[in-house]
């Protein structure tokens, strides 16, 4: 779930990189689903998603070059991070991003997320 501190259109300067930065790419929270033991059986980039708010039409979902494996994401910031003298540990989580458009979401409405057959990721944000 993309957040910020900040409220867009609002205040006396325009939004700039270093406040993503500084919100940790606009990440503002992570829903966690039970593990999937057989994931390397999953074609990430054919596979259908389906998101959608309350029910409405869905979401509009990336494809094609804007979507990337999930594991070259993750094995591309290990990597990265090992050529820097850091390594993820067991337990560590990372967020290789999403894949759909970002829209505003209120609270109260429900999100649901349907991942092919595999499963269906749902959140109903609280006031």
């Amino acid at each position: 779930i993309a957040g910020s501190r900040y409220n867009p259109g609002t205040g006396g300067r325009a939004p700039r990189t270093i406040d993503t930065l500084a919100d940790n790419g606009r990440g503002g929270a992570i829903v966690f689903g039970p593990a999937v033991r057989d994931w390397k059986r999953i074609d990430f980039d054919r596979m259908p998603i389906e998101p959608r708010i309350d029910g409405g039409a869905p979401i509009q979902v990336y494809g094609g070059e804007l979507r990337r494996d999930p594991v070259i994401i993750a094995a591309e910031l290990a990597n990265d991070l090992a050529a820097r003298g850091v390594s993820l540990k067991a337990g560590d989580y990372l967020s290789t991003g999403s894949l759909s458009l970002p829209t505003p979401i209120a609270a109260g409405q429900h999100f649901a997320a349907r991942f092919a057959d595999l499963a269906t990721l749902e959140v109903r944000l609280s006031s």
